[in-house]
């Protein structure tokens, strides 16, 4: 118990010092950020949005199997406070899980208010699409940029919006056998092991047939 408690509260590793683009040896925090910064930058792979495939190109694809209405209701913003680990960090808008547990049933009224609202509009508010960006150390030498991974945190409310969104979303995907059975991330009961499992399988009955 000991020494749970001093893992839990030890310092962390700082980040840093690190080499910019032309090998400078970046010491001050400021300096870190902005190296960290360009780097990131340098590497983020912006989505191509002229490629969306069309709803009407999907598999199983009927007018019945479009989820064409969503609401969100007070019990669904109850659960989902509920399951918040009060220890996690805050996003920008500073906003603690635990002061969302402790206010839930003062927040249960307005918040499913404002996710309904943008649904009908079609915008996210501005707070749920900012992120402080935190550089992780992975493995390698710490001085050089591309060791380090960024970690986004976002705002603990828009973390909820997006908990319901995805469990109403998946719900109706699974429920309407609109998935291939093949896709194994990102679903219950199914991950890589289980991808991998299969895939396994198909090989080795492939090779007990003297299949190609």
């Amino acid at each position: 118990m000991f020494f749970s408690y001093v893992n839990k509260k030890s310092i962390k590793n700082p980040r840093g010092p690190v080499l910019d683009a032309d090998g400078t040896l970046k010491t001050s925090n400021v300096d870190i950020a902005k190296t960290l910064k360009e780097f990131f930058l340098s590497v983020f792979t912006e989505e191509n949005l002229s490629h969306i495939p069309r709803i009407e190109d999907l598999r199983n694809f009927t007018p019945d199997n479009i989820l064409d209405t969503l609401e969100i209701y007070e019990e669904s913003v109850a659960f989902e406070i509920e399951k918040l680990l009060p220890n996690k960090s805050p996003g920008p808008d500073g906003l603690y899980p635990v002061h969302l547990k402790m206010l839930k049933d003062e927040l249960v009224k307005p918040l499913p208010m404002i996710f309904n609202k943008s649904l009908q509009e079609g915008i996210v508010p501005k707070d749920f699409r900012m992120a402080n960006i935190t550089p992780l150390y992975k493995k390698g030498n710490r001085k050089r940029p591309n060791n380090y991974r960024p970690i986004s945190l976002t705002s603990i409310v828009g973390k909820i919006f997006e908990a319901i969104l995805t469990n109403r979303l998946v719900a109706h995907l699974e429920e309407r056998n609109l998935l291939n059975s093949s896709q194994h991330g990102f679903r219950r009961n199914r991950s890589c092991l289980t991808n991998l499992l299969e895939f396994l399988d198909v090989v080795v009955n492939a090779v007990r047939t003297h299949k190609d």
